[in-house]
């Protein structure tokens, strides 16, 4: 069977590994840019979740204990670096604390393991220089080479036979009685099945080849801020505060490099452009696509008090440094080195919801990844897999 993946991120390039192991497909990966991994692959904090926050049941709690089992070992295996540094996540209040337990019993639920409940004088013996009245340890969360990773995954395809074509981007997917046919760059190409993994594009492939223009890609992005090498030196588990259960994001954490530094971020800004990773950056056609759409604007109501709370980030990392303060009170927050930022995808729907879960879709031959948020470099590989039994299962509709 001839098949098709669009994007060639971290959760492409596992699609395209798991369709070329099942009975030995042949597989073409599709990638705008002249190497993979370039977009979210490449812009994020590095952190392998071990499942701590998610829904019991959702594809997200199933897909991240999953992913990481798959990840782990695929990393072990083909010497890409992956460091089980720990993590906490620290309640500095009795409602954050309550929050907290919740936390614990989603854990629990999810069986993750080597979760460990902190008191404040536990804390102090495991992390001396942060502030807490309570903490939950997570041993295996890990921290990994997500473009490693994805480089060796499309490294697999290639030596199965399959063919990566970068520098192609992808117009459309049409679907037609006996085929789906991949536009490309002028180029039309006939394949069994195709798999969409655009990431910040998704919505645009998706709409052009006919299917609902929702969800919306609303891009956010988030500052990284390398720490000084004295504050790097304070703490050895990234640090995370307690998330606030009315939004999507995880806040501002402290969390390990491979080469041993820590940094500080991110948290999560509107951004003016899908693929802006520098500050400044106005992708006219990308407002365009939020300012014109129903959803967009009832997502950006139901969430305006917490764009006004953070939009001071936006301009410096003052309040990035304040948090993380709360967290460690030690920290200097001095010669913070400004990094690349990440732009995450988030899935608004019609109704401007903000799309938690995983999103897949089947339109005949074609599968589309319409959300993959965090964790979705951790579950790539499992969402690959996942990607690929539901094309060979439903691509004949």
């Amino acid at each position: 069977m001839k098949i098709a993946v669009i994007g060639g991120g971290v959760i492409g390039a596992s699609a395209a590994f798991e369709a070329s192991v099942v009975d030995g497909h042949e597989v073409h990966i599709y990638e705008k840019e002249d190497a993979v991994g370039r977009h979210q692959s490449g812009h994020n904090s590095g952190v392998v979740h071990a499942g701590l926050y998610y829904s019991p049941g959702s594809l997200k709690a199933r897909l991240c204990r999953q992913g990481v089992v798959k990840l782990r070992s695929f990393a072990k295996e083909h010497g890409v670096a992956y460091k089980e540094s720990g993590k906490l996540i620290v309640a500095q209040s009795a409602s954050e604390v309550a929050q907290l337990e919740k936390i614990r019993e989603t854990a629990q639920a999810n069986g993750v393991p080597g979760v460990d409940w902190l008191q404040d004088r536990d804390i102090a013996d495991v992390e001396p220089n942060v502030s807490g009245l309570a903490a939950l340890r997570s041993s295996q969360t890990a921290i990994v080479d997500y473009q490693g990773i994805t480089r060796v995954l499309t490294a697999e395809v290639a030596r199965r036979g399959g063919e990566l074509r970068t520098g192609r981007s992808v117009d459309r997917v049409i679907n037609g009685p006996d085929s789906a046919q991949v536009h490309s760059m002028g180029e039309v190409e006939s394949y069994d099945r195709v798999i969409v993994c655009a990431g910040l594009q998704s919505d645009r492939i998706a709409e052009a080849s006919g299917a609902s223009k929702y969800p919306l890609i609303v891009p956010f992005y988030g500052s990284y801020y390398k720490l000084n090498d004295l504050d790097s030196r304070l703490v050895s588990h990234a640090i995370y505060p307690v998330p606030d259960p009315r939004y999507p994001f995880l806040g501002v954490h402290i969390t390990p490099r491979l080469d041993g530094s820590f940094m500080l971020g991110p948290s999560a800004y509107l951004s003016a452009s899908r693929e802006g990773y520098s500050s400044g950056l106005i992708n006219n056609k990308d407002m365009r696509s939020m300012v014109g759409a129903l959803g967009f604007w009832k997502m950006a109501f139901t969430n305006a008090s917490q764009a006004v709370k953070l939009f001071p980030d936006v301009v410096g990392p003052a309040n990035l440094v304040r948090g993380a303060k709360k967290l460690v009170p030690s920290m200097s927050g001095h010669g913070l080195v400004r990094m690349e930022r990440g732009v995450r995808a988030q899935a608004v729907g019609a109704s401007g919801q903000l799309e938690d879960d995983f999103v897949l879709e089947q339109v005949g031959r074609v599968t589309f990844l319409r959300n993959a948020p965090s964790p979705g470099a951790t579950s790539a590989m499992a969402l690959g897999e996942e990607l690929v039994k539901m094309a060979l299962m439903d691509g004949r509709k």
